[in-house]
């Protein structure tokens, strides 16, 4: 059979190729450098052709530790990048955002979305360290140095990195 003519037998036809393909997640980087202790970050989900259908339900949290949060919204239903905004961001450990298998996600051929196969899940992105608990003292005898008449300091160690913190207490 010619290109153009129709395919009335079970011989191969000569149909030209076309886009088969579902979308695929490029990327899930975090966006800008969000604080360990900020309750709200986004992601940036980057996929290698305009995806459409694109919403929350799509994606979970992979955390570590006792962090937390929830996927708040999407910047738009359909793109090549969709940034994903994390709210209520609790606890301390990691954040990872994922995208969900089998979702409703598909470009603008149809692929995907159940037609053509799904778009593949995604849990390879950047994580976000998250750390909301406080300080706590590691050794449960503070030392002491400099005690004169003047003035005594007391030193503690936390079991975090950063600044030592000292009390200087007066008579």
């Amino acid at each position: 059979t010619k290109l153009g003519e129709p395919c009335t037998s079970h011989a191969f036809c000569d149909i030209p190729a076309g886009d088969t393909a579902a979308p695929v997640v490029n990327s899930i980087n975090r966006s800008g450098s969000p604080a360990a202790n900020s309750t709200s970050m986004a992601f940036v989900v980057t996929f290698n052709e305009s995806a459409s259908d694109v919403s929350t339900d799509d994606f979970q949290l992979t955390t570590s530790g006792t962090a937390a949060g929830t996927i708040a919204s999407v910047s738009a239903a359909t793109g090549s990048a969709i940034t994903v905004t994390i709210n209520s961001i609790s606890g301390a450990g990691t954040l990872r955002l994922d995208l969900k298998a089998s979702t409703n996600i598909k470009d603008s051929g149809g692929n995907g979305g159940g037609t053509n196969g799904f778009v593949n899940a995604y849990t390879s992105g950047q994580t976000h360290t998250v750390d909301f608990a406080a300080p706590v003292f590691q050794n449960s005898t503070p030392s002491l140095s400099g005690t004169t008449d003047s003035a005594t300091t007391l030193a503690v160690r936390l079991n975090e990195t950063g600044s030592a913190y000292y009390v200087v207490v007066a008579d």
